[in-house]
């Protein structure tokens, strides 16, 4: 089942799953981005430790980007702007998405495209599923091992 974007948190849960297989971020490090967090072509991720790191905007996460923040702009357009936090991603009441809302997004969604019981649906998973596309993609493993480190550092 394809998930139909007619709705604010259809387009926003979208986008999440696109962010999160196309970047690997944490499920934490998706619920801290901020407004400000976002360029044209970077989102600053707040790592663990406080550390920080840019991750790449590609065209197709970009479109959605633009969705959504249409969606957004009306979901939101009859409340103060002291009534919407500046997180990116809001749940219906305007307030941060938080974690747990997020797994059940991901559940959510991989039961509606028919991922088996017995098959693993987890928030690392995403970040798994990253790192075998960046090697399906031609990433040597000492890059993506570097990579990885800078990840995890804060330095990339």
């Amino acid at each position: 089942m394809i998930l139909k974007e007619e709705t604010y948190s259809n387009i926003r849960d979208k986008l999440i799953l696109i962010i999160l297989f196309d970047t690997g971020i944490r499920f934490s490090e998706l619920c801290d981005i901020k407004e400000v967090d976002i360029s044209m072509r970077h989102i600053l991720i707040h790592g663990k430790g406080s550390k920080q790191r840019l991750v790449y905007i590609r065209k197709t996460m970009r479109k959605y980007m633009r969705k959504f923040e249409e969606a957004k702009k009306q979901r939101f357009k009859h409340k103060e702007s002291h009534e919407v936090e500046d997180f990116y991603f809001l749940d219906q009441c305007a307030q941060q998405l938080h974690r747990s809302r997020i797994n059940k997004i991901l559940k959510e969604h991989c039961d509606n495209v028919g991922v088996r019981e017995e098959v693993r649906c987890s928030p690392h998973d995403c970040r798994h599923y990253f790192e075998q596309k960046q090697l399906r993609n031609g990433i040597d493993v000492y890059s993506l091992r570097i990579a990885r480190s800078l990840r995890h550092s804060g330095n990339g």
